[in-house]
């Protein structure tokens, strides 16, 4: 279990993050600079910064436990997973980011209004706003186990933990801004980066045996295997599933999460945007690749190690190794590590939802004449949204494993939002009606898939996509009918 020298390295750690990211907030003029930084993250260091930082972002406290808990128990065929980011790159190169950045926009969601009229922006607006609540609440919900498990702690010490770390992304992120965050979220990539090499190191040079009987063991256990190319819709892991399903989550992340548009927004440019979003990519595959590793060396680990007993949840793999296996003062900044992945996130999530209700919701209904209300207004959403996340993280386990949960969250919001995305920006004509069909049918389709069948969770982001789409399309079909 922890000793007092990793407690201490872990608060020193969340310590220094808040007084990182307050310090590094720049100018915070208006709401523009707290939400965009006025577009100033320019040069070739801004563009690094807001390409690790979009690079962490993705990489939560939930990708520390549901990525090394798949690879622990469906081994090698995890790699194939990495290949939904390239997937996704030159559709985001080419297709999209070069349209929606040559307009102008200095809000992420004006482009919605642009093209469909205020209505659709709520709507997509709303639709993101639940989705970051959900994702948010799983933000601080996973990390709390791993603190609970890894320290041997009871679950009334699930409250406290949950207050702290939802507690302490929300302070720094209302005060720090878009720029405080996409500072630290660079400088938590590092720690993320460097504590994953460590465990991999760590536990690929400590295992018994040569390379040939490493390899025989993981044939025993079926865990050098490839992705199944039958079409079976309860398959998490098959070739189709992947290829599909996990590549519209990623592309819904960098095209319909407003935590993206923000960041390319933020670097003032096409090119810089679009050389932000390769970084991005570089380091997520890299990362993703590490985790995976990760998970299947864990597995190897205690296949020699038979006599330990393992905790019964799958999450909870890899925070058991890391309390019972790693050196003292390393378990410590690998839980800082959990935790650095974590408040990346968080305080992106924050800062994009404050965003989105001042820009989307508050500018429509209530007109504020001063930039100091403004900005006051701002950091007080951002810490109401905070709060709510917090208490909302005690209740998403009922969703079922931290995959899952991220899957059906994700899955069923991101998909309607990659097609109002995509169609406004190459500006087709829809009428607002079908479009909103679309959002709502999508995602009632993806909580359907999700909770009322036994297909695989990889399906709900396609199906809520493919059904925003269809109905897209015949808005766009009858537009063309009439105007004939």
């Amino acid at each position: 279990m922890l000793t007092t020298l990793d407690i201490i390295l872990i608060v020193i750690y969340i310590l220094a993050t808040v007084a990182v990211g307050i310090a590094c907030r720049g100018k915070q003029e208006d709401v523009n600079d707290y939400f965009t930084s006025g577009g100033g993250m320019t040069g070739a260091f801004g563009v690094l910064l807001v390409g690790l930082s979009l690079a962490a972002t993705l990489f939560s406290g939930i990708s520390f436990l549901a990525i090394p808990s798949l690879a622990y128990s469906e081994g090698t065929k995890v790699y194939f997973n990495i290949i939904a980011l390239p997937l996704a790159w030159p559709i985001l190169r080419y297709f999209f980011l070069p349209r929606y950045l040559d307009k102008g926009y200095t809000q992420p969601y004006e482009v919605l209004e642009k093209s469909f009229g205020l209505s659709v922006r709520l709507a997509a607006a709303f639709m993101f706003v639940l989705l970051r609540i959900g994702w948010m609440s799983t933000l601080i919900y996973a990390p709390t186990l791993a603190l609970i498990g890894a320290c041997g702690l009871g679950d009334e010490w699930f409250w406290p933990l949950a207050l702290i770390i939802g507690g302490t992304c929300t302070i720094y992120t209302a005060l720090g801004g878009i720029r405080g965050v996409i500072i630290t979220d660079a400088i938590q990539f590092v720690v993320i980066f460097g504590g994953i090499v460590f465990a991999v190191v760590f536990a690929v040079i400590n295992l018994p045996g040569n390379t040939t009987e490493l390899t025989h063991t993981l044939r025993e256990e079926h865990l050098l295997t490839m992705p199944s190319l039958a079409w079976d819709w309860k398959d998490t892991l098959t070739i189709w599933s992947i290829l599909l399903g996990l590549s519209v989550a990623s592309l819904g992340n960098y095209v319909g999460d407003q935590m993206a548009l923000q960041r390319y927004l933020s670097t003032g440019t096409v090119k810089g945007s679009i050389r932000s979003f390769s970084i991005s990519v570089i380091g997520a595959v890299v990362i993703l690749a590490m985790l995976i590793t990760l998970g299947i060396a864990i597995s190897l680990w205690y296949d020699y190690h038979p006599e330990v007993i393992l905790p019964e949840r799958r999450d909870m793999i890899f925070p058991f190794f890391i309390a019972s296996v790693l050196p003292n003062g390393i378990s410590g900044l690998m839980l800082a590590a959990i935790l650095a992945a974590t408040m990346s996130s968080m305080t992106s999530g924050v800062n994009a939802l404050a965003g989105t209700i001042t820009f989307d919701f508050r500018e429509r209904f209530v007109k504020i004449r001063s930039k100091e209300t403004e900005l006051k207004f701002a950091r007080w959403t951002s810490v109401a949204v905070g709060i709510i996340a917090t208490v909302i993280s005690g209740f998403v386990g009922l969703l079922g494993s931290i995959f899952d949960i991220t899957q059906i969250i994700t899955g069923a919001f991101l998909g309607p939002l990659i097609a109002c995305l995509m169609y406004a920006v190459y500006k087709v004509s829809i009428r607002p009606a079908f479009v909103l069909a679309g959002i709502g049918g999508g995602v009632v389709t993806g909580w359907w898939i999700a909770l009322g069948t036994d297909i695989s969770r990889l399906w709900v982001a396609p199906a809520s996509l493919l059904v925003c789409v269809a109905c897209c399309q015949l808005g766009a079909f009858l537009g063309d009918r009439k105007s004939t």
